[in-house]
This record gives C-alpha cells, sequence and structure tokens, in this order.
C-alpha cells in the first residue's frame, strides 16, 4: 500500500508547497444531508456505465491472456480486454468482507460503476485479525471471501489478488492487527537460507487460494475469473531497506542494507569469483567502493556497500546480485503456484523505479507499477498533506514516473496510483492518470483505496468510515466523481492511443551506467511519457510494432537534457514545434492531452469528451463544444456524451464539476492546510463552487439541465439559456454546487427536453 514510486519525489513536493496558501480566502462548504447517504447507483440512471463493459460472468471469454504486449481475452486474442479495476484493501477497520446479502449488491454495484476487476489487497490481514496461530483463520471471513469472490464473478468482475500483502502473512501473534508488529516476510522471502519464511508463503497461498471455494465449486487459483496474481506486494529489496523495522514494528532507520543480505552477497561473490580475488580487486578498484584490505573472499567477510546512495563498482556487483535474488524468488514462487495449477498472469516488484527494480521486472510476462503524488501516513494530529497540485511539479511526478516503468513487448497494468486526500487539488490524479493511461495504451489503472465504493455515508461502527480518511475513495465525492471519469477516458476509450513510440534502450548490463542503482529513467526521459508512447526495452525484451513512428533513445545521467529529448520528437515529426520546455506547455501527439503549466491546468480534448482541470480561477478558455467563462476557484469540469457519436452532437451530456470535500469539524494547524490537527467526522462537507460555461451543439433540439445527486438520480430542472446560430446552438448555463434542493453535488445532465 506504501507509495514507492513517490518516494523521491516527496522530498521536493513538501519543499515547493511546504507554504501553500489555501484556493480562497473564505471558502464557503456546505454538508451533504443526512437524507442523502444511501450512495448506490440507481439502474438505469446516467450514472449507470454497466453497458461499457463485456457482457457475461468473469471468465466466460476463457482466461485473460498476455499477447503482443497486451492482455486480450481467450476468445478475442486480436483485441485488447476492456478493463476497469476497483480497488479493495479492506481491513476490520473499514468493514472487511460483506456479509451475503450485501456482497451480491456491492458486485453489482461495482458493475453499475463501471468496474470489472477487483484489485484485493491484504486478504491475509482480514482473515487472521487477532489469530493466534499460524493459518487458523476467521471461518465466517474466510467464508464471505469466497461467498464474494463468487457474486464478484457472476457479475462479470474479474480479480488481481496478492498472495503476500503483509509482512506478518499468515503467522499467528497476539498484536490487536496485522499492521503491528513485523516478521519481515516480504524480505525474508527472499532470501536464500530462510526456508521457515519461504514455508509461511507457501502454506498462505495454499491455505487459502489452493482451497476449493464451496461457492464455485474450484480454487481460486484455478478460476478462469483470476486474471493475475501480485506474489509479494511491493517486495523490491532496496525499497524494504528504507521501511525495515524490527520485531515490534519500530524503524530501524537503515542508512544502508539489511544485515541478514551480508552471507548471501558473499555467497554470491564467491560463486561468482571462486578464488580469483585479484579480479574482484580489480573490479572495484576504480572508486571508492574498493576492496579494503582486510576484505577476502575466503573469509567471507566482505562488506555491502555503506549507505543506499554509495554509487560505485561494489554498488553496482551489489544491485546485480540483488537483481538475481529477487528473479530467483520470481521463479521458485512461480513454480509453486504452477504445482497448484495455476499457469496464469504473475507480477511482482510493482515499486520503486530504480534499474534494480527494472531489471528485476524484465524477467517477468506482466508488469505492474504504483506511484503516488504524495504520501499521507496517517490521519490523526500532526498528520502531513502536500498542498500542491501536480501543474507546479516537475513531469507532473508520479504519472510520468509510472510511464517510465512500461516495458516493450509485455502487458501493462497499474494495482495503485492516487493523488490522496487531503490534498486540495487531487481531482487532477483522476485526469492526468487515465488520460495518460489511455495515451499509452496500458491495460489496466486502479486507484488505490480502502474501499473504492461504498454503499452508503452511514456506517455505523466501522472505525475509518466515520469521516473521510486518506485512500477513503468511496466516501470521498471529488475522487468518486474523479473515478466515474475515469472510466470515460480510460475504459470507454475517449482518449486515443498513441500511434508513435519512444524506446528507452538499454544495452546489456555489462555496459550499462556502472555505478548507478538510483533511477532508471531520468527526468529528460520521463518526461516523454506525457507527450507520446513510452517504453524501456531490456537486451530480453522485444518491442511491439506501433503504426506510427519509433525513436530509440538512451539513458544517460551525464547528460540530462528534456529540451534536448523533446527536440528529437519534434525534429522526428511527432511533436508539433509549439511543444517546448521554454513554453512550458507539454501537449500529447495526438493532440488530446495538454499540460500547460503556466497557466496551471491540464485538458483533455476528444470528440466525446471535453476536460478541463485547473488549479487556480479561470476565466475563457473554449474547446470544440465547451466554453468556459470562469470558474471561480481550483475545480474539475468536464462535459462528455453519453450517446454515440461526437459530444457536439450529443442529446445526453453528462458534466462533472468537482471542487473539494472535507470533513465536518476537520482544522489544520494553520492555512496551509498540511498539517491536520482535527480530522472531524460526517457528515462530509463539499466546497462551494460556481462555473459559467456553455456547450455549443450541432443540432437545435430543445435541452434542459438537470442538477443529478451522487447516485446519479435526476433532481432538480436548473436554469439555462439557448443563442441560436446557423449552425447549431449554444446552451448557457450556470453550474453551482450548492444550489440545489437536496444539497451540494458533483453531476450534472444537459438532455433532450422531453416531449
Amino acid at each position: 500500500m506504501r507509495p514507492a514510486f513517490s518516494h523521491a519525489a516527496t522530498a521536493w513536493l513538501v519543499a515547493a508547497f511546504a507554504f501553500t496558501a489555501p484556493a480562497f480566502a473564505v471558502d464557503t462548504w456546505k454538508e451533504i444531508s443526512t437524507a442523502e447517504n444511501d450512495l448506490k447507483i440507481t439502474a438505469g440512471s446516467p450514472l449507470d456505465f454497466s453497458a461499457l463493459l463485456p457482457a457475461g460472468k468473469a471468465g466466460d471469454h476463457g482466461p485473460v491472456l498476455a499477447r503482443n504486449g497486451r492482455l486480450v481475452f481467450d476468445d478475442r486474442k486480436d483485441v485488447p480486454a476492456k478493463l476497469n479495476c476497483v480497488s479493495l484493501a479492506w481491513s476490520p477497520a473499514t468493514g472487511s468482507f460483506p456479509d451475503d446479502n450485501t456482497a451480491a449488491v456491492y458486485a453489482q454495484q461495482l458493475k453499475l460503476h463501471g468496474y470489472n476487476v477487483v484489485r484485493l489487497h491484504y486478504v491475509e490481514g482480514i482473515l487472521m485479525h487477532k489469530s493466534k496461530v499460524d493459518n487458523q483463520f476467521d471461518g465466517e471471513q474466510l467464508r464471505r471471501f469466497y461467498k464474494f469472490l463468487a457474486e464478484l464473478k457472476a457479475a462479470g468482475i474479474y480479480w488481481v489478488i496478492d498472495m503476500m500483502s503483509s509482512d506478518n502473512g499468515t503467522i499467528g501473534n497476539d498484536k490487536n492487527n496485522r499492521w503491528e508488529g513485523n516478521l519481515n516476510l516480504k524480505f525474508r522471502v527472499q532470501l536464500p537460507s530462510d526456508q521457515a519464511a519461504k514455508d509461511a508463503w507457501k502454506n498462505q497461498v495454499n491455505a487459502i487460494y489452493a482451497a476449493v471455494n464451496p461457492y464455485t465449486q474450484q480454487s481460486t487459483l484455478s478460476d478462469p475469473a483470476l486474471i493475475a496474481v501480485n506474489l509479494v506486494n511491493e517486495g523490491e529489496i532496496n525499497y524494504l531497506a528504507t521501511q525495515a523495522k524490527d520485531i515490534d514494528g519500530k524503524p530501524l532507520n537503515l542508512v544502508g542494507f539489511q544485515p541478514e543480505l551480508k552471507q548471501p552477497f558473499n555467497a554470491y561473490l564467491l560463486k561468482k569469483y571462486g578464488t580469483n580475488e585479484n579480479q574482484l580487486k580489480a573490479d572495484w578498484a576504480k572508486d571508492s567502493g574498493a576492496l579494503a584490505n582486510t576484505e577476502h573472499l575466503a573469509d567471507g567477510n566482505i562488506e555491502m556497500p555503506p549507505t543506499r546512495d554509495a554509487y560505485s563498482q561494489r554498488m553496482a556487483t551489489f544491485q546485480d546480485f540483488l537483481t538475481q535474488l529477487q528473479q530467483n524468488s520470481v521463479v521458485w514462487m512461480t513454480a509453486h503456484l504452477n504445482s497448484l495449477g495455476y499457469h496464469g498472469l504473475v507480477t511482482s516488484y510493482n515499486n520503486w523505479d530504480r534499474i534494480t527494480a527494472h531489471k528485476t521486472r524484465s524477467s517477468l510476462e506482466l508488469i505492474d507499477a504504483h506511484g503516488y503524488f504524495q504520501e499521507v501516513a496517517g490521519a490523526g494530529p500532526g498528520a502531513t498533506a502536500v498542498q500542491g497540485s501536480q501543474t507546479d511539479a516537475p513531469d507532473l511526478n508520479f504519472v510520468a514516473r509510472i510511464a517510465s516503468a512500461r516495458h516493450a513487448g509485455k502487458p501493462f497494468i497499474v494495482t495503485e496510483y492516487g493523488q490522496v486526500f487531503w490534498n486540495q487539488y487531487r481531482f487532477e490524479g483522476s485526469v492526468v492518470t487515465p488520460a495518460i493511461a489511455a495515451l499509452q495504451g496500458w491495460d489496466m489503472i486502479c486507484m488505490h483505496g480502502e474501499g473504492g465504493v461504498d454503499l452508503s455515508f452511514s456506517q455505523p461502527g466501522i472505525i475509518r468510515k466515520q469521516a473521510i480518511n486518506p485512500y477513503g475513495v468511496g466516501i470521498d465525492p471529488v475522487l468518486r466523481a474523479g473515478e466515474t471519469l475515469s472510466a470515460l477516458l480510460f475504459l470507454r476509450g475517449d482518449v486515443a492511443p498513441s500511434p508513435n513510440r519512444v524506446v528507452v534502450k538499454y544495452p546489456s548490463p555489462d555496459n550499462e551506467v556502472p555505478k548507478d542503482s538510483g533511477n532508471a529513467v531520468m527526468s529528460d526521459l520521463r518526461i516523454l511519457g506525457l507527450l507520446t508512447g513510452l517504453e524501456i526495452r531490456h537486451p530480453l525484451e522485444s518491442s511491439v510494432k506501433v503504426p506510427g513512428i519509433t525513436v530509440e533513445m538512451t539513458p544517460s545521467l551525464s547528460n540530462i537534457n528534456q529540451a534536448a529529448r523533446i527536440q528529437t520528437l519534434v525534429d522526428n515529426n511527432i511533436l508539433p514545434p509549439h511543444v517546448t520546455l521554454a513554453n512550458a506547455y507539454y501537449q500529447s501527439d495526438t493532440g488530446q492531452f495538454a499540460l500547460d503549466k503556466t497557466n496551471r491546468r491540464i485538458t483533455v480534448t476528444t470528440p466525446r469528451s471535453e476536460v478541463l482541470s485547473t488549479a487556480t480561477a479561470i476565466g475563457n478558455y473554449r474547446f470544440n463544444a465547451l466554453k468556459v467563462t470562469s470558474i471561480d476557484g481550483p475545480a474539475l469540469l468536464s462535459a462528455s456524451t453519453l450517446n454515440e457519436g461526437n459530444l457536439e452532437d450529443s442529446k445526453r451530456i453528462l458534466m462533472i464539476f468537482a471542487t473539494d470535500a472535507q470533513n465536518t469539524g476537520m482544522k489544520f494547524k494553520d492555512t496551509t492546510l498540511v498539517t491536520l490537527t482535527t480530522l472531524g467526522q460526517m457528515p462530509v462537507q463539499i466546497r462551494r463552487g460556481v462555473a459559467k460555461a456553455s456547450i455549443k451543439l450541432k443540432h437545435k433540439t430543445p435541452m434542459r439541465l438537470i442538477a443529478l445527486d451522487l447516485r446519479g438520480n435526476r433532481r432538480d430542472t436548473l436554469a439555462s439559456t439557448s443563442v441560436e446560430s446557423l449552425d447549431g446552438i449554444e446552451w448557457q448555463f450556470e453550474l453551482d454546487n450548492h444550489l440545489t434542493s437536496f444539497g451540494p453535488t458533483t453531476f450534472f445532465l444537459l438532455e433532450e427536453q422531453p416531449q
């Protein structure tokens, strides 16, 4: 769950945004009435996206396979599978698995929201809650888990499951929850000599996923509804060194690496060099990593690099050792799954963007990557959240980092991403991520949440549902509005894929930048992921031919030049000349995505959707159909047709207007809104926003403007005026998210006037 791809950028964000002023001098907030607690989407409403999904049960089209760099259904191998993922990282604090009646309702609600994949995270944490005996599960929660899988399958919803999420696995302990204490299993399973940890992983998989589900009459591992398994969530060793804790869960604050790695490192060196210590001395003699006089292969006392940033020939060798450890772990874990009858897709090492991580992932058939705009570690007094906009971050920060993690010729999924509550610009993540995912042709994206969908604001007794918490997507109106937009941009395919591709070509490992264990793709190459197709290619990987232009580039630590990289794309006729670093304006090669850093706005312009995300008040911005006269503060405003065809021909247009949301009684240390003093409680409040806009349509059909509630029900008819011209009608209106009879909302509908 930890946002590993964002670590390197977090320090910059904190420095840049520590003194950010609030959006308004005086904000106006309005509570969502308790009469509006029900969050279940109404079937047949404008928010019912079930028609976007393939029909039938999960598995009806056979297993999901990897073909030509994409995920496909077995009976449709020539067409990329349409997949839209929701995160379910439940725990006892968020309600655990639903009862039988709720399971069926919840599965149907996921379908109505437009999801056909769930990413199940931390399953063992629920099953082992307060258990003192290894693999002794809460029987009712295990039964509910199996029942829930069956309901998901029946609703056409596939599964992606972490085989191990918790460092405590399914080992019994006397702690209050599975986050307390630390058995370091995610690290220990990778040590060659720690058979106990390996057995713990195998026993956990056997007990939960190899057992027959009584509701499907087959094991989870043998079910075609299972798209992929993640062997160990966020298990990259360089990353785990930054997170190392003692048995009581207290941080070790290591500057280097876990001491348990020294013995296998020496064994690796002995196998590589044998008795030829002179060769080892020669290899390491060029810099600060040179072999000391007291270090000898035969004695097994050769030290690891003293710090994680000690770039040297010693570090290069050590990172090769870590790569081998990690790839060996993939081999034995996959072999165990195969022995249990699972022969589907396997992924792992989904965090960290260092060379070692990428080398490790190059051995996998399916690539997964995580990334966040910023981390929020808690929600108690003193917890902090960066109050910055992506428009102010270099390279759009985390999305560009994720884009640089795609490998040539392999399907690519993102099972965790987010711009997390209480960042006041978090609507940006719901524009940028799906837009770039569609541009890049990724296979699946999944905003990380403890529950991506909730059925009600009112959930008595559920600790983390008494207020919006970080990662509490399901009860955050801003992120729920964003996920609605994401389904249109990504799942429906409103944003077109790039026809072109930049291939970041890595030479053979012996010729790589020798001292670097740091970023595999530097900022001058990462930024290209916002502009055109991007992938990295290791020696054993092959690129899939694209219909447009392919340009190969090589990473460099000594010559990082964003302007030159962008100019290369201009010279190759991939980008127009006006896209330059100097202009601070970045536009995709399709012309559909644009980042205007000067004006702090992000836009998506497609035939079916037009989207504006602004980090400041804005006036007079014109799309093809949508014209924004003014918005009084940071907000997301979008217009999308719900009919077939283009927006300007539509007679049913969904508009999303999202500002900010927070808890009643939420308080901060000062006006920067960074440091929390009180989280607050229900009901949720939405910040007032006013958008003056118009939509120009080619037809002259009478239309009406409706305020929808959060379930998609038509509630209030709002004022709108029309201005007729020779080529159609421009419908003018003012959206005020507070001025409705039922309370604040994020959804509006412009539709044909009923006869």
